[in-house]
């Protein structure tokens, strides 16, 4: 089980059944180029998209009347072990290993 494996009419159909479905709703994503490399990284397209859907985003907030401030100091979210440069350098580097153990007939 995965919580990625949610739809997100799923987690709506959980927020009304708990009384917290929200009046209104805007889903701002980006939708992958790539399905097939197992939990790769973003692409460099979708990455190159981060800003425009941040800038949808914030567009949206404000036509709500939300006027999000930026935090003064920026503070990690996550684990350092869950950082964007140690998942792209250490589960690429798994990734190629398997694939090349299965191209030499291992």
């Amino acid at each position: 089980m995965s919580l990625h494996q949610n739809s997100f009419s799923e987690v709506l159909a959980l927020a009304d059944i708990r009384g917290h479905l929200p009046c209104h709703i805007a889903l701002v994503g980006l939708q992958p180029a790539q399905l097939d490399d197992y939990g790769g990284s973003l692409s460099e397209i979708a990455r190159s998209q981060l800003p425009a859907a941040e800038q949808a985003a914030l567009a949206q907030l404000a036509a709500w009347g939300i006027v999000p401030q930026a935090n003064e100091v920026a503070r990690c979210l996550n684990y350092k072990c869950l950082s964007m440069e140690n998942y792209e350098g250490v589960r690429i580097r798994q990734y190629q290993t398997r694939l090349e153990g299965k191209r030499s007939g291992e």
